[in-house]
C-alpha cells in the first residue's frame, strides 16, 4: 500500500491543487490495482488532507502546502481531547468518519503528542494501545494490520 500510495503522489505532486478531479475507478484501472487498495490508500491521504473527496469516489488533489498545519491541527486535538477522540474527519455523512482515517488520526497522535514520549513503539504495542478494552486477539491483529497499511503510507 505503500508503494501505491507513492506512486500516486508521485502522479499528482505537481499538480495544482483543487483543479484536478481524481476518480476511482479511472485511477484504479490506470494504476493497475484493485479499488479496495487505492480507495484505502485514499482515505488514509484523505485523513491528512492531501486529498479531498468531493462526491463519491471523487477526489481533488490538496497538495503538501498545508501538511505542518494539519498536523499541529491533530496535535492540539489530541492534546485536548484525547488521542482515542480524533478530529471529526471532513465529507463523513453524519459527522460519521471513516475507521481507517480515524485510526490513521489516532495513530499519527501517538507520535505529535507526548503519548509514545519518543520511545519506539511496535504495531502490535500501536494496535493494543488503540484497540477497545474489550477487543479480542483477533480484533487487536486486525488493527495491527491496518496499522502497518498506515505507517507504509506515511513513512512513503
Amino acid at each position: 500500500l505503500g508503494l501505491l500510495c507513492a506512486r500516486f503522489i508521485i502522479m499528482h505532486y505537481n499538480s495544482t491543487p483543487g483543479t484536478t478531479e481524481i476518480k476511482l475507478s479511472e485511477l484504479s484501472e490506470h494504476m493497475g490495482i484493485e479499488r479496495r487498495r487505492m480507495y484505502d490508500c485514499l482515505n488514509i491521504l484523505e485523513s491528512i488532507k492531501l486529498v479531498q473527496k468531493v462526491k463519491k469516489d471523487v477526489y481533488v488533489w490538496s497538495g503538501f502546502e498545508n501538511t505542518g498545519k494539519i498536523l499541529r491541527d491533530i496535535k492540539e486535538h489530541a492534546d485536548e481531547h484525547g488521542i482515542f477522540n480524533p478530529q471529526p474527519i471532513a465529507n463523513c455523512p453524519n459527522g460519521k468518519s471513516k475507521s481507517l482515517a480515524v485510526l490513521a488520526h489516532q495513530f499519527i497522535a501517538m507520535f505529535v503528542t507526548d503519548a509514545c514520549s519518543g520511545t519506539p513503539v511496535t504495531l502490535d504495542e500501536a494496535a493494543e494501545c488503540l484497540a477497545k478494552k474489550d477487543a479480542t486477539p483477533a480484533e487487536i491483529k486486525t488493527k495491527a494490520r491496518r496499522l502497518y497499511d498506515i505507517a507504509n503510507i506515511c513513512c512513503k
